[in-house]
């Protein structure tokens, strides 16, 4: 059962990276780096939801609270008008939360089903005996979410030393973004 936690920690990164087009198989190496935080997440909400007995409906709510996190908090694309010069947030944009309808649809869509769903569902058809139960222990479940914490920590550190996000470039309001996902969390991981 720990080979499909290796292989879901693998996996995870290839398809919400490589599959989708962001890297090239020549940066290949860049998995390595990837795998904690896809990885890792992935592993996490997949335990969480099979250790309290729940589906496929809290894995997504995980999911979509995972690409929330991801987005919100560590890259800090949601709410950055500038982030990594691209201006997402030009279109549709809501002054009271922050953040552009369209680009949080997209990138919280695209880390639900790629990142966490797609990686979940692929190995666990691989080994259907295993598909409903933990493939962790109870202590080493914690290990994917101390590896990706740390990795979560350090990623929005840019080359140059600053975070994507400064505030003097953005009107970050994440509380009343992130708050109402906190709850749908604590909701999902809560035993039936």
């Amino acid at each position: 059962m720990r080979r499909n936690a290796v292989a879901l920690f693998f996996l995870a990164p290839l398809v919400a990276e490589f599959l989708l087009g962001d890297f090239g198989l020549n940066a290949l190496f860049a998995l390595l780096f990837l795998a904690p935080m896809y990885g890792g997440g992935a592993i996490l909400i997949r335990e969480v939801a099979r250790r309290t007995g729940r589906g496929w409906p809290a894995m997504l709510t995980l999911a979509l609270a995972y690409g929330v996190i991801e987005e919100g908090l560590v890259t800090q694309s949601l709410f950055n008008p500038d982030y990594a010069g691209l201006h997402l947030l030009r279109h549709w944009f809501i002054p009271g939360l922050g953040i552009s309808v369209p680009w949080t649809i997209t990138v919280l869509a695209v880390h639900t089903v790629w990142s966490i769903a797609v990686p979940i569902a692929l190995v666990e058809n691989l080994s259907p005996a295993t598909r409903t139960t933990p493939w962790l222990r109870g202590p080493g479940s914690s290990r994917p979410q101390l590896v990706r914490s740390r990795v979560s920590v350090a990623r929005p550190i840019c080359s140059n030393g600053r975070s994507p996000a400064s505030p003097a470039s953005s009107n970050v309001r994440p509380k009343k973004t992130v708050q109402p996902f906190a709850r749908a969390v604590v909701a999902a991981g809560t035993p039936p």
